[in-house]
């Protein structure tokens, strides 16, 4: 199973009845989740919630190529558009992590136009949906992976990428309140400077759509919407998936 304990997604764990073995590096870790934990913290400079982290050090050469194979396996870029996204991603970020403020502060001075507090928060919900292990930080291997699901991902990974981004408070669950935050920021942003009284028209249609939208696809009529929900319902309803 992929790291079922939701520790780290970079890394895969074999399960038998009796034994979890971590494929990184091959290490016999028992059968205690605790030493497998050890094991991503102390020896792959992973991220483990209440452990110790490592310094981050340049990765060696090796690394780097296993990097590479690894995302040239499992994403839609070829291993030449890695190397090159690599050697950009290291020049912006030479410690190998992107922080949210760096983000934010390139997403708003890119889009000229527009309110910056609006341009801000949309771009902290761009970034969240990137950080998969929410440290507050972004590295190359979620980069590429994000990047990958937005620019040539099946519709799945698309909304799959989608829902992070609408699940403000990433409790694997989206309300209205959270679609239409975020909904009306992305309106907001392609007709800046529009008069409030468009703006509260706006949102009143937002707020229509929105409770057709959750008509649809809240299976369970709890007025949330999982993530199982969310793609299965939007992706086998073609406008939906224009809107969202």
């Amino acid at each position: 199973m992929g790291c079922s304990v939701g520790i780290c997604r970079e890394h895969k764990v074999r399960e038998t009845r009796t034994a979890l073995t971590c494929q990184y590096c091959n290490t016999y870790c028992g059968n205690d989740s605790g030493s497998y934990v050890a094991c991503l913290a102390s020896n792959h400079d992973t991220q483990v919630w209440g452990w110790p982290r490592r310094a981050r050090t340049r990765p060696s050469k090796q690394q780097r190529d296993r990097l590479i194979s690894d995302l040239t396996r499992t994403t839609n870029f070829r291993e030449s558009e890695i190397k090159h996204l690599y050697k950009l991603f290291q020049k912006d970020c030479p410690n190998g992590l992107l922080k949210e403020q760096q983000f934010v502060k390139f997403y708003v001075d890119f889009f000229r136009t527009g309110c910056r507090e609006k341009k801000s928060a949309l771009a902290k919900r761009i970034f969240r949906a990137f950080d998969h292990d929410a440290t507050g930080t972004v590295d190359f291997r979620e980069y590429v992976c994000g990047m990958s699901a937005l620019l040539r991902g099946s519709k799945v990974e698309k909304l799959k990428w989608a829902f992070r981004m609408y699940d403000l408070d990433g409790n694997g669950e989206v309300t209205k309140r959270e679609l239409l935050n975020v909904l009306m920021l992305m309106n907001e942003l392609r007709n800046p400077g529009a008069p409030e009284e468009e703006t509260r028209q706006m949102e009143a249609q937002q707020e229509e759509l929105i409770t057709g939208i959750f008509n649809s696809l809240d299976i369970d009529h709890d007025g949330k919407l999982q993530l199982k929900e969310f793609v299965e319902g939007v992706r086998s309803n073609p406008q939906l998936f224009k809107i969202l």
